[in-house]
């Protein structure tokens, strides 16, 4: 399947678009504000003591990278240290811009996340890119 800007316009999501374009301030990278320009926020409801992965090394140029990118997200304030139990392992995939790009890995948390109502229901939500948009929302 084709996600791209072009696609959703032709295929009748314009509205969506130019609703998108109206709030530029909350769906584009506005060089990472400090708090978003909304109120939305999540919790995640699990049963169970927290749950935690073991320290695995990362090679030496995958380190590197992952450094830069929490350098990045900390000195903006994007994510902060913690010394919480809830503890996930970072992955660097690679992406096919050449970039490497750090997600969690959280089947563990997963494994013990109560269901509950997905609070983005609109699939245009959902297809269109918008730049890291992980990092406006509260958890």
């Amino acid at each position: 399947m084709n996600f791209s800007l072009a696609t959703i316009v032709s295929s009748g999501y314009d509205s969506s678009i130019a609703i998108l374009g109206e709030f530029k301030e909350i769906t584009f990278n506005n060089s990472f504000i400090k708090k978003p320009k909304h109120l939305v926020t999540h919790h995640i409801l699990t049963s169970g003591p927290p749950v935690s992965a073991k320290v695995r090394r990362l090679a030496t140029e995958k380190f590197k990278l992952a450094k830069k990118e929490l350098e990045f997200m900390l000195g903006r304030e994007i994510c902060r240290p913690s010394n919480s139990l809830w503890a996930s392992p970072l992955h660097l995939v690679w992406k096919k811009t050449g970039d490497w790009i750090p997600c969690g890995d959280y089947r563990a948390l997963n494994a013990i996340t109560q269901p509950g109502i997905p609070f983005l229901t609109c699939i245009t939500f959902l297809i269109i890119y918008m730049d890291t948009l992980y990092f406006q929302l509260s958890i």
